[in-house]
Formats: C-alpha cells, structure tokens, sequence
C-alpha cells in the first residue's frame, strides 16, 4: 500500500502516525519540510528524507527544491512531500500501468522508483549546470565583461545549494543500497545501487 500526502497537515499526519506506528520525531520533521537528507530507523519503520530539484530558469539561479520524506513499513509506505512533482507523477503512472507488477515486487521498490525518479529528473538540471560553465569559460575567454563575473556568483551559490543535498543524499542512497538495512529487502538493494 502506498500513501501518498501532498500539503501535510498536522491532523493527517497524527492519524497516520496512530494507523501505523509512526514515531513522534520522524512526524514532527514531516512538519517542517526543511531537511537534509538521512535515513533514520525506528520500531516497525524506517524514515528516509530525500531531496530533489528542479529549474524552470535559463540562468540556472531559481532552484525548486522537492523534499521527499518516506515511511517505509513492512508492507506499505508513506510519502509526505510540499508540492506535486514530475517524479511522484512518473511513479503514479507506472503504478497505474501496472500495479500488481510494480507493488507485488514490495513497498521497498516502490521507494526505489520514487528515488530514481527523483535523480532522473535532476541530471537534465546538471547538464545544464554543465553547460552553463562551458558557455561563460567560452566568453570569458574570447569576450570579458563585467557582467560575467555577477553570472558566475549566481551560478556557484546555486551550485553550493545542490551540492549541499547530493552529499548527504548520496550516503542514504548507499546505506539503502547495502544489505541488511530493516524494510529493504535484499534483491532492492540493487537497485537502490543503480539509483
């Protein structure tokens, strides 16, 4: 079973803590979506925060952070989260598409693809960051002005933004990836190495 909350509020989130165990401090960080990424384990579930992002900006300077925070019971998980986002919605379509295939592989999988999803959406983000650099070395080197320097500033703080997620973020995804972690069963472990 997957549930899925969009715009949390306190009361839903203390029913579902009620239904199914939820521990007090993972719910309060449901809360207040500003977390850095982690993995926590509780009795009876795990509690993982990951981070995605998106840019709607040529410039590269407005990034749309998406917290992703997830329950990960023995057969269901709970997904909290501010805003709608494309990988929620990718997930959802194969779901739809197939969804004995898809929940029948385990709720852990299910983590895995809205995992996945969520780098997936970030890496046409990098190539653009990737771009972006090569084009202002191009005209610092064949045409100088003042200009750049100011686009290079906004260029490195929304770099020193991403970068302070993908560091945490790629230590969860690899204590997700290992064996033995409580609620990730041993054949998504692989795939949570792919992620």
């Amino acid at each position: 079973k997957w549930i899925d909350v969009q715009e949390p509020d306190e009361a839903t989130l203390v029913k579902l803590a009620e239904r199914y165990g939820l521990h007090k401090l993972a719910v309060e960080d449901c809360m207040h979506l500003d977390q850095r990424p982690k993995l926590e384990e509780y009795p009876g579930h795990l509690f993982i925060v990951l981070q995605g992002f998106s840019c709607v900006d040529a410039k590269l300077t407005d990034i749309t952070m998406h917290e992703l925070h997830f329950f990960l019971g023995p057969d269901w998980v709970i997904t909290v989260h501010e805003k709608a986002h494309l990988a929620i919605e990718a997930v959802h379509k194969r779901l739809d598409a197939d969804p004995t295939g898809t929940l029948g592989r385990g709720v852990d999988f299910v983590a895995y693809l809205l995992a996945d999803a969520q780098v997936d959406l970030a890496f046409p983000v990098m190539e653009a960051f990737s771009d972006a650099l090569d084009t202002l070395e191009d005209e610092i080197f064949e045409s100088p002005r003042r200009g750049l320097m100011q686009q290079i500033f906004e260029l490195k703080r929304t770099l020193v933004l991403v970068r302070k997620v993908m560091s945490p973020q790629r230590d969860v995804v690899g204590m997700l990836a290992r064996r033995g972690i409580p609620g990730v069963n041993e054949r998504t472990t692989i795939y949570f190495r792919d992620v």
